[in-house]
């Protein structure tokens, strides 16, 4: 194929035969910065299978791969050997080798094993004063393990049969995919696999885009891949902070970053920059999180003269919001002075502020600023929480769509950002955008009233174990994932129940799913057991022997009947004591 190069003043693009591009023309290595290999099973098979079918389809013809983006390494523009950093496409890059590999291993004559060798390594040669070495460096995690039990001939079986447990995220990936085209391929024929073997090297093609510089590439590497299944937002971040970071100390910083990310997972890791972005911007970024990011994040301060220096941004404010957002995760919030029974209370307020998140996730925010700015102030940093936990479950009793909650936390954190570290206090007073005003109160105590059906079941079980605890005064811990809401008035009675006589039809469509009528037991629900008549159900139901003995459910078996009068009296105290917890007067 004859290729011609399109040039600008940033980069260069070509189209490269596989041929090319796995010769010596090419030592291709990963940036510290970069993403660890990433592509699953189904990723693998894709890719096999798209080869195999273009391959039968039409072998005459050339077949694009697609496109990845390198950079010439610093240090070696003016060097014969031709080095250059993987911006983007290492994970096709790393699938090809793997598959080399493989077809290595199963030639059958020593020359084939030889020839495919060489898209692997570049062989030695004392005369031409080369020597052999990989073609391909993997990040310095992976690359020990990649080269010498992949990429060395014979190792391959050995690292297949290896334990996943023994290995990294990425490392067990790339074992998953070897094993997959090991077994594909050992099931095909040796013709099959030379035919496979010419039409990869013969008539497979990538455009190569290399860019002039690093700044160049990673505008490129966002515009290409901002939509890819792989890319994290958080992986350009990456390679911006580092590369503001003195040489000399950027492996420590990309080894924290690492750890880091590895310690929240990469879906938390970018969901913290959002809400990094949140606290410190108070709205959503206006383009991609990335560009957003740096821009109004990392480009803020260009002018003052330490803005260079990415470990300023790691030190100070990666690291510290990503240990307040492993407590929120993990609900396991410990102060310094490791005062049980406050750091208990913390983290029940996180604990029930998760439970609300699928509904309303601007709470989140505001407790990574309160956990950052307060964890050595137990007692501000609680009562803090208590109150977010009071907000944002009042913000569910009131006619707010779900967008026009932003705002409020908006205020919170703008209120929070001129909250001296040492006067918390400020914010628990009456005019505080923490706390709600006397007509969301009224508002909210109104909707207490109503049926709940507009909760859900997950938040009604919510309320109602704020209600056990309140009871139980010291507050009771459970297995939640066990705990079922029941209804004591069924929502479906039998034909023949003391239900239909006890109340009329309006009342059961008034009560049925009023708080007064609901319980929690530790079962699984039980269709017809639900129907029974109220003594029945009290002995065979709500019996506390076979189960936790919630106060709430205690309450019920000690009524002698369940009628209107008995749901007015329970709805009264119950809706007294919430009134009481959250601080709530009509």
């Amino acid at each position: 194929m004859t290729t011609t190069p399109l040039q600008d003043s940033t980069f260069s693009a070509c189209e490269i035969s596989l041929l090319k591009l796995f010769s010596d023309d090419y030592q291709l290595e990963l940036p510290r910065y970069q993403r660890p290999y990433a592509w699953d099973k189904d990723n693998a098979r894709e890719l096999y299978e798209d080869l195999t079918a273009a391959m039968k389809n039409d072998a005459e013809e050339n077949y694009f791969l697609g496109s990845i983006v390198l950079t010439k390494k610093a240090g070696d523009r003016n060097s014969e050997k031709n080095k250059f950093a993987i911006v983007d496409g290492q994970q096709r890059l790393t699938t090809l080798t793997i598959l080399f590999c493989v077809l290595r291993e199963l030639a059958e004559q020593e020359d084939d094993k030889q020839n495919l060798d060489q898209f692997v390594r570049e062989s030695a040669n004392r005369y031409a004063g080369t020597k052999n070495q990989f073609r391909l460096e993997l990040r310095h995690q992976d690359n020990p393990t990649f080269q010498q039990k992949i990429l060395l001939p014979g190792q391959l079986h050995g690292f297949l049969e290896q334990n996943p447990n023994t290995l990294n995220e990425s490392l067990s990936l790339i074992q998953q995919n070897a094993q997959y085209l090991m077994k594909e391929l050992s099931q095909a024929s040796s013709g099959t696999r030379d035919d496979l073997t010419t039409f990869l090297i013969q008539k497979r093609y990538m455009v190569v885009v290399t860019a002039a510089s690093q700044e160049s590439a990673h505008r490129i590497f966002s515009v290409m891949n901002t939509r890819g299944k792989d890319l994290s937002p958080t992986d350009i971040l990456k390679a911006d902070v580092l590369d503001r970071i003195h040489e000399a100390h950027q492996e420590f910083f990309m080894t924290r970053w690492e750890e880091i990310e590895e310690s929240l997972t990469r879906d938390h890791f970018t969901e913290l920059f959002r809400h990094i972005y949140t606290i410190k911007k108070r709205q959503k970024p206006g383009r991609s999180l990335n560009e957003g990011f740096l821009t109004d994040i990392l480009k803020q301060k260009a002018s003052e003269p330490n803005y260079q220096q990415g470990d300023d941004f790691i030190e100070d404010t990666l690291e510290p919001y990503a240990t307040a957002y492993k407590s929120i995760l993990e609900k396991n919030f410990q102060g310094p002075s490791k005062q049980t029974d406050q750091d208990r209370q913390i983290n029940q307020c996180l604990h029930s502020l998760q439970k609300v998140t699928s509904r309303n996730y601007y709470w989140v925010a505001p407790a990574l600023e309160f956990i950052r700015r307060f964890e050595q102030n137990g007692p501000a940093l609680s009562q803090l929480l208590k109150d977010l936990e009071r907000i944002t479950y009042g913000m569910l009793f009131l006619p707010l769509l779900r967008d026009s909650r932003r705002p409020r936390y908006d205020q919170i954190l703008a209120a929070l950002e001129n909250t001296p570290d040492d006067q918390p206090e400020q914010l628990l007073q009456e005019d505080s955008p923490l706390q709600l005003t006397p007509t969301e109160q009224r508002d909210i105590l109104n909707k207490l009233e109503e049926p709940l059906t507009f909760l859900g079941t997950e938040l009604k079980r919510e309320i109602l174990l704020k209600l056990d605890g309140l009871l139980t005064e010291a507050g009771a811990t459970y297995q939640r994932n066990t705990i079922t809401v029941e209804h004591v008035l069924p929502q479906k009675p039998g034909p023949d129940s003391e239900w239909l006589r006890n109340f009329t039809p309006e009342e059961r469509e008034a009560w049925t799913d009023r708080l007064a009528n609901l319980v929690l037991l530790s079962r699984s629900k039980n269709a017809s057991a639900q129907n029974y008549d109220f003594e029945e159900k009290k002995t065979k139901y709500f019996d506390t022997k076979q189960q936790p003995p919630f106060a709430l459910t205690t309450q019920v078996i000690r009524e002698q009947e369940w009628t209107p009068q008995v749901l007015e009296k329970r709805q009264r105290e119950l809706i007294s004591l919430l009134a009481s917890e959250w601080r709530l007067a009509k």
